[in-house]
């Protein structure tokens, strides 16, 4: 447990820096405009009020906390929070994959791919609106790991439910809960399974409520062939995790397309082979290799649609999508090496591990602060002392703008605004 603490402020720290200190008062995108806004009216329902059709169970409880806190510091405490939920995350999937990696390094390396996955910087760091991304991950690693007794069952339900409450998409995970339902038939594993499906009820029945509203989500309705997924899964996935976004953007500028589909294929068929001597590493790196080429496949039609080569796309464009996809490949490629090292001699183990840290780690630190989004955006103190002075010019209320620039913001009502100190 030393340890675990130890991870969650240490992750804290690196998420936090991921966003400048200059922007951490600013809020982002759905933080401000829809969470903050319906916890400020104090509605008791918010927390199973759709949203792009579906509950946000984790943005919506955290928020609620956030908002007890003074109105000029609100988004420096959701930024603070926002990083602790992703920290608590990645310190959970370090407990869970210990269970299916041997090695303390690469158990390590588990947790600091989540952390500091260089497509997650962006619009993706340290906001409550793409937290869900990360949630999902958590939940992938709570469903293939082995449940250690009743208080790490509790946890990885936890987890689980957090994940299928903040997104319907997590609902693709269910043949996992099924494999785990008749495969492992311990208490504590079926009990991680019933949260999952407790959770499932819930959200689908958000969903439907939603669509019922007319909030239901839009897809975007492009079929890609099968050679146009496997170059947009190379660059945007794959090369993306393991050499960067910038990286990646440059080779694809200067490769094309159709060669990196082979180089990913003879990647996967590498894993799989160094993990086969064994079920156990088998099983887990085709469960997060397939679980992260089909999310891939689910959101290229929510998201990545209209779209020609990857060497034409700007990166930034949808980014968020890619981190769920990448980070999955790169736990199931230290999973691959996890098994490789069983079988072979200190000095291979050794290399291959200096080998796949050198390729998660150098990747994340060019790119840490990949494509930063908020640097326009005014600040909160700004933002509030503009509404002070449209209240003392007779408004009754008053829209906050928040990042990115053109989203909008909360409507606060200016009681809410008297006695504000932005000084």
């Amino acid at each position: 447990m030393c340890l675990f603490g130890i991870l969650v402020i240490v992750g804290t720290l690196l998420s936090m820096l991921r966003t400048p200190m200059s922007q951490w008062n600013t809020l982002w995108a759905e933080d401000g405009a829809v969470f903050l806004d319906a916890a400020l009216a104090g509605s008791p329902w918010a927390l199973f009020e759709p949203y792009a059709g579906y509950m946000h169970l984790v943005p919506r409880l955290v928020i609620s906390v956030c908002a007890l806190f003074p109105l000029e510091i609100v988004p420096v405490v959701v930024t603070i929070a926002a990083a602790l939920v992703l920290s608590l995350t990645a310190a959970a999937c370090y407990l869970f994959l210990e269970t299916r990696i041997r090695s303390r390094p690469l158990q390590l390396l588990s947790w600091a791919v989540v952390i500091v996955a260089p497509m997650a910087g962006g619009e993706v760091a340290n906001n409550l609106a793409n937290l869900h991304w990360f949630l999902m991950i958590g939940a992938v690693c709570a469903l293939i790991a082995r449940s250690r007794g009743r208080g790490f069952a509790v946890v990885q339900s936890v987890v689980v439910i957090a994940a299928v409450g903040s997104d319907p998409l997590a609902l693709m995970f269910l043949p996992l809960v099924a494999i785990r339902w008749f495969a492992l038939r311990g208490r504590g594993d079926r009990a991680v399974a019933i949260a999952f499906g407790a959770a499932a009820v819930v959200q689908l029945g958000v969903t439907l409520a939603g669509y019922v509203m007319g909030a239901g989500r839009s897809f975007a309705g492009l079929t890609p062939t099968i050679p146009e997924l496997l170059d947009f899964y190379s660059y945007r996935i794959v090369l993306s995790g393991l050499i960067g976004p910038t990286a990646a953007l440059d080779a694809s500028r200067w490769i094309g397309v159709t060669l990196p589909g082979v180089v990913v294929l003879a990647i996967f068929t590498f894993m799989i082979l160094v993990s086969w001597h064994e079920v156990g590493p088998r099983y887990v790196v085709l469960t997060l290799s397939a679980s992260s080429a089909i999310f891939f496949a689910i959101v290229f039609r929510l998201q990545w649609n209209g779209v020609g080569p990857a060497g034409t796309l700007g990166f930034t464009f949808g980014q968020r999508y890619a981190v769920l996809p990448a980070v999955l490949f790169l736990i199931a490629m230290i999973v691959a090496v996890d098994a490789f090292t069983r079988v072979r001699g200190r000095i291979s183990k050794v290399v291959a591990i200096i080998a796949v840290s050198a390729v998660v780690l150098i990747p994340a630190a060019r790119d840490y602060r990949w494509a930063v989004p908020r640097v326009d955006a005014v600040t909160w103190p700004e933002a509030l002392d503009d509404g002070i002075d449209q209240c003392d010019a007779g408004s009754r209320s008053v829209e906050i703008p928040i990042a990115p620039v053109g989203f909008g913001g909360p409507t606060l009502e200016c009681d809410l605004l008297t006695g504000v100190d932005t000084r």
